[in-house]
């Protein structure tokens, strides 16, 4: 087989199809629209649509012009992640882990393509989980952090104040006969309909979850009644959660509310950190509202290769190295998950 096309854009973009993502349910299920950009920055126009009503006027007199809506853009450069790789000589001539001992070995070069095609299997769940945590970081706090090799910026979205709360003293669910979650969690919804959003989903740290689950509130004790949710009309009235792949916990449907609440428990290491911590994607301290239908985007920037010549989310590349002999490869991709109606979150802490 004809190596040159075997390394090719063209056959390793095909490739990449192939490969089983990590964990996106955040990416997926609210950063659901991508854009790809030929630039590395991108300009975003926030709207302040407000909630004006058409003005009464007689049927014989003219129509009143109406005011027009004003916005405000803000311009974000789009981060970049490179990974590169190598497969050796010398890789080539050993048995790869789980290849058979006894059965007829694979050629130098089948292993050399199978040890590549693992290692971009490798970083693109790698540049996926980013992504995940880039959704995860906007829906915690508002804002991205980016740090790393002669890189420390900040993107953020301007979360307003009076949608980050934090909760103090007998108010803290840990205090479950004073918390009153169900009086929050209604809070949380009306101030996102007093700003023309709908709260469609609760996300819920896990430790949030479990003193949620506590308060007499909702337990029933206080409020005299069994329960709260509607499992989906599968058990109606009562709570039973319901796992889903990725680490997903469908917990149920507040009745009194409309809102499907749900848990993620999902982990990554820090590269800035301890290597060996896994830390939580989801805050396990606060409780996300998210309205699901507002505008939020996932932008991919120009990658900065000229052997790129598409506009791409990814673009893998591999090369011949002579000395010392050795395949080298590298994925790059510019993720930037935006939420471009930022009133469409409310966080909220609720644990010290």
């Amino acid at each position: 087989m004809d190596s040159t096309n075997l390394y090719s854009l063209r056959t390793l973009l095909a490739a990449l199809t192939l490969i089983v993502p990590a964990r996106r349910w955040l990416t997926e299920t609210f950063f659901g629209v991508i854009e790809t950009h030929e630039t590395d920055t991108i300009d975003i126009d926030i709207v302040a649509g407000g909630m004006r009503m058409a003005p009464f006027v007689h049927p014989n007199s003219p129509g009143k012009t109406k005011q027009k809506q004003g916005y405000n853009t803000h311009t974000y450069k789009i981060p970049y992640v490179k990974e590169l790789f190598n497969v050796t000589a010398h890789e080539m001539l050993k048995r790869m882990p789980g290849e058979s001992i006894y059965a007829t070995q694979m050629s130098p070069g089948e292993r050399a393509i199978k040890k590549i095609a693992m290692e971009m299997t490798d970083s693109v769940n790698a540049i996926d989980r980013r992504i995940e945590w880039m959704c995860a970081q906007i829906l915690n706090t508002g804002k991205v952090i980016c740090r790393g090799e002669g890189l420390d910026e900040t993107v953020d979205f301007l979360l307003p104040s009076d949608h980050s709360v934090t909760l103090a003293n007998t108010a803290l669910w840990s205090a479950p006969t004073t918390a009153k979650p169900l009086d929050n969690l209604k809070t949380m919804k009306r101030l996102l309909t007093k700003k023309g959003k709908t709260l469609t989903d609760i996300v819920m740290g896990i430790d949030a979850y479990d003193y949620f689950m506590a308060c007499d509130q909702v337990s029933g004790t206080a409020a005299g009644k069994p329960g709260m949710f509607n499992m989906n009309r599968i058990n109606v009235g009562s709570i039973d959660p319901t796992s889903m792949p990725g680490g997903v916990t469908y917990v149920g449907r507040l009745t009194e509310l409309g809102v499907d609440v749900w848990t993620y428990e999902e982990y990554y290491v820090d590269d800035q950190l301890d290597v060996t911590t896994k830390l939580p994607i989801i805050d396990p301290k606060k409780v996300i509202g998210i309205d699901r239908f507002a505008r939020r985007t996932l932008h991919y920037g120009a990658i900065k290769d000229l052997d790129c010549m598409a506009v791409v989310p990814k673009f893998p590349k591999v090369w011949k190295e002579n000395n010392p002999s050795a395949m080298l490869g590298s994925m790059q991709s510019a993720p930037l998950p935006a939420a471009h109606d930022i009133e469409g979150i409310y966080v909220l802490k609720v644990l010290s």
